[in-house]
């Protein structure tokens, strides 16, 4: 073993990976009265919702749950 590595040890009973995506939502150009700046909106996907979409994708989102950790 090299004089500066180390070794990860993890216990499987202690945790439990997930699939987590960070997602930026932003109004469409459309949308945006002219002059304006676009809303944006962070989400955070988990599990099946991970690479649901891709970058140019159109969505509605119907209810945003403001919870701030």
């Amino acid at each position: 073993m090299a004089k500066n590595s180390m070794t990860l040890v993890y216990n499987q009973c202690l945790y439990k990976f997930a699939d987590k995506q960070i997602v930026r939502l932003q109004e469409t150009p459309d949308q945006i009265p002219e002059g304006g700046t676009p809303h944006t909106v962070s989400l955070l996907m988990h599990d099946k919702l991970v690479d649901a979409g891709k970058p140019g994708d159109r969505d509605e989102v119907r209810h945003l749950r403001n919870h701030v950790v």
